[in-house]
């Protein structure tokens, strides 16, 4: 069993050789796998210059020297193949159809128009869905800066109070309807955590811009999250980690249930109190909370299932 690395990391520009130097090291040190990048103000010429500082697999779509541009930097370490790109002509969207080991994953880094251009904005999620819609049934990875908060109320602290926008109803929707899983929210239903800041003049304003839709299969492959602080840009780097699965490498054998886990009390009452409280958790909202069931007792399961089974 493998683990697959992925981050997102809104780099505010990497046109400046020393910066990017930088943000290389810096990435290759703490966040080695794949990485989803915006930002990059990188131009049709750039890729040979960021394949020789990288030294690994590089995939561009450009944007110009002074906005917009997105990346995705896979890690020399991983084995890798790239069987299909897509990518638009703005430098806000790149897919790639990847293959590691015996699967396939479609990696997808979005850097949507901020929410003062709602249009355009809205226009750049209709282009999103239309395109994702073919890859519903894959392993569908999508990472970057929606320049959103999906509910303002908790993703969003300081500045002017907003209301959920259409835009932000639009990605919920198009979640929905290709069964990915804000997988962040999943784990941290009532908290708030950003991973963008900024000085306005009603002072500092934090928001959740950047975060990860996961198809919602892959919720029992998922190992952990993490915001964590970025450099030399206002944004965070969000990290997600998922177990890979060789299906041509077998196991052991099969699984064999320790009934001492039923004796086992602390085992025994969290399992109870995680059934009463995903009974009465958001009712309304029922694909949510079974999501949020299946990620959180995988998490705290897991640990009690190594200590108390045996495998034969």
């Amino acid at each position: 069993m493998e683990h697959l690395n992925l981050s997102t990391f809104n780099a505010r520009g990497l046109g400046d050789a020393t910066k990017r130097r930088t943000v290389f090291g810096w990435l290759k040190r703490y966040h080695s796998g794949i990485v989803f990048l915006q930002e990059t103000h990188t131009h049709i010429g750039s890729h040979k210059t960021w394949e020789n500082e990288w030294k690994g697999q590089v995939f561009l779509s450009s944007g110009t020297t002074s906005s917009r541009g997105v990346a995705i930097l896979i890690s020399a370490k991983l084995n890798i193949t790239v069987e299909h790109i897509v990518k638009d002509t703005q430098g806000r969207f790149i897919l790639l159809d990847a293959r590691l080991d015996d699967q396939n994953f479609i990696l997808v880094n979005i850097y949507a128009p901020t929410k003062d251009k709602k249009e355009e904005q809205k226009d750049f999620f209709i282009y999103i869905h239309d395109i994702l819609i073919e890859y519903m049934d894959r392993h569908l990875l999508v990472g970057g800066d929606f320049n959103i908060c999906l509910q303002p109320e908790i993703d969003k602290k300081g500045g002017i109070l907003e209301k959920q926008s259409d835009n932000a109803l639009m990605i919920e929707t198009l979640a929905e309807e290709l069964d990915l899983v804000d997988v962040w929210r999943i784990l941290n239903p009532d908290s708030s955590r950003f991973t963008r800041r900024e000085m306005s003049k009603n002072g500092l304003v934090q928001s959740r811009l950047d975060f990860w839709l996961i198809s919602n299969h892959l919720l029992y492959d998922f190992c952990k999250q993490d915001i964590k602080p970025g450099i030399r840009s206002d944004h965070s780097i969000v990290e997600i980690v998922l177990e890979i699965h060789n299906s041509q490498r077998k196991g052991k054998g099969f699984f064999k249930f320790n009934s001492a886990l039923l004796k086992d009390n602390e085992y025994t009452n969290k399992i109870n109190t995680m059934i009463d409280t995903y009974i009465n958790e958001q009712k309304d909202d029922e694909n949510h909370a079974v999501a949020s069931a299946k990620i959180r007792v995988a998490h705290y399961v897991t640990p009690l299932l190594q200590k108390y089974c045996d495998m034969y």
